[in-house]
């Protein structure tokens, strides 16, 4: 990928986390342990995102593999303070709720005319045991797909 699409990327998204961050700083409760650690980490939430995001724009299969190859030689002028691999997966539980929101407000596309669902079933029981079943029995009904007839939603 271009670094100069790369940057324009993290603009984007530092945007965001700078805004998310003073929201989410508006609505919290204070704290009532005392010494509690917020402590910052070398690397930004928005390099977190934007590293997440780049491995799904690009060619590799294999998260670690881009990382520690791709990310850690070519992006190293883009991204000065990268952590190691297990760090970095440490990290990545920190940044969910915001990058959940990010894909919610900027990054799902507009639906123009034509859209496609996914019919996969839902098998709450075998067929066998359909008499049995009490959890769904008001919801649940009879189906067929390509796989064959199943109980449960579609």
């Amino acid at each position: 990928m271009l670094k100069d699409k790369v940057i324009e990327f993290f603009v984007e998204v530092d945007d965001f986390c700078i805004t998310f961050e003073t929201e989410i700083a508006h609505h919290l409760i204070a704290s009532k342990k005392e010494g509690a650690r917020l402590r910052k980490s070398q690397l930004s939430d928005s390099e977190i995102i934007s590293i997440l995001m780049l491995f799904h724009f690009g060619q590799f299969t294999n998260f670690k593999a881009f990382y520690t190859q791709y990310v850690c030689h070519h992006l190293k002028d883009l991204f000065p303070n990268l952590v190691s691999y297990q760090r970095f997966v440490a990290l990545k539980k920190k940044v969910a709720v915001p990058l959940m929101m990010f894909l919610k407000t900027k990054g799902l596309g507009k639906c123009r005319g034509i859209s496609f669902i996914d019919s996969t079933h839902l098998k709450v029981c075998h067929n066998r045991r359909i008499h049995q079943h009490r959890t769904f029995k008001t919801v649940a009904e009879r189906g067929f797909c390509s796989i064959g007839w199943f109980y449960g939603f579609k």
